[in-house]
């Protein structure tokens, strides 16, 4: 359906969802196979409808590749019934082509199984290392540590906003013991543990009875795991960026769109600067070093060839995992 990384759901059938819980608008949408549901769908340039037809829909949990010749790429999608096992096939194959370094990506990975995530971190730990604590309210606190000793290959984890519950205690076990070293952004913060308890009429209400604490019994709930080096993983929107019809070459001093547009992308690229569309020293500077860190002549102003690397530059961004390129970078 076109859908993408970023929409809003705000209607399901032609009723607004606004301030709907999670799973007031799963029992929504969710439906039987084969009938349809109309979503209305918010993104920047509107809003619109988009008709799906329900369907049940199996997802691999885990995907493996090998990465530069030697470096294995873990990831994982859920932490469910049969992650385990599609993770111990990726385990045998970085054993036998004794494969120099690991990434494990649970970036929007939500979640899923307990049981699932402690069995897969001891895949990665030496025996004995704690990987999770449950503080619970009305019992006993249960401790998880790793009863096998793991493959010892060095580690990425990759993490983001969408990271959540399971694989926020992947993540900060693998910290924790600094098994591993932790890139992208801070996780979502769910650490709670729910139990649902059904009432006589058949209606119900989940209860909190317990909240996950990492391996060294730091706090995920509301915080999440803040990650060692922070990349930011998310595509620049260059539609919201001044278009910059350019002509001639802006020199410093002046002021102008296409000096507010240089700046706007600027920014997104990673450089501190203010955007007020005038070409001062703080701009001068640094269109010097976009120059000097894209390896052709310093020109002394904004000219052409630096409006079309600006524009190759936000290409390349958008077209490169730079969370992953960092993580690699670690391990060469």
């Amino acid at each position: 359906a076109e859908l993408q990384n970023g929409d809003f759901i705000i209607g399901v059938n032609g009723e607004s969802i606004f301030n709907a819980s999670i799973e007031v608008v799963a029992s929504k949408i969710k439906g039987e196979p084969g009938t349809s549901v109309t979503l209305t769908i918010l993104r920047e340039s509107g809003e619109f409808d988009v008709t799906l037809v329900r369907e049940i829909i199996e997802i691999k949990s885990v995907e493996f590749e090998i990465l530069d010749g030697d470096i294995g790429y873990l990831k994982i999608s859920k932490f469910s019934e049969n992650t385990l096992v599609e993770v111990q096939a990726a385990v045998r194959s970085i054993i036998q082509n004794q494969l120099s370094g690991i990434v494990v990506d649970v970036r929007d990975n939500p979640g899923g199984l307990v049981d699932s995530v402690v069995k897969i971190s001891e895949l990665f730990l030496e025996k004995d290392l704690p990987i999770l604590n449950i503080d619970y309210k009305a019992y006993s606190d249960e401790k998880y540590v790793s009863s096998i000793d793991g493959i010892n290959q060095p580690m990425v984890v990759l993490i983001n906003g969408n990271s959540a519950s399971a694989s926020e205690i992947f993540a900060s076990a693998m910290q924790d013991n600094n098994r591993a070293v932790i890139v992208g952004e801070t996780t979502y913060g769910k650490g709670t543990v729910q139990s649902l308890k059904t009432l006589n009429d058949g209606t119900g209400f989940k209860l909190t009875i317990a909240e996950y604490l990492s391996a060294n019994n730091n706090k995920i709930d509301t915080i999440g795991v803040i990650p060692d080096i922070e990349v930011i993983g998310a595509k620049i929107n260059e539609s919201a960026f001044v278009p910059m019809n350019q002509e001639r070459a802006v020199n410093r001093g002046e002021t102008s769109l296409n000096v507010y547009g240089a700046q706007q992308r600027l920014v997104a690229l990673g450089y501190d600067l203010s955007v007020d569309g005038v070409y001062g020293p703080q701009t001068d500077k640094v269109l010097r070093q976009f120059q000097n860190d894209k390896g052709y002549l310093l020109t002394n102003n904004l000219d052409l060839l630096t409006v079309q690397h600006l524009s190759e530059a936000i290409y390349n961004r958008n077209n490169t995992d730079v969370v992953l390129e960092k993580a690699l970078e670690l391990l060469r």
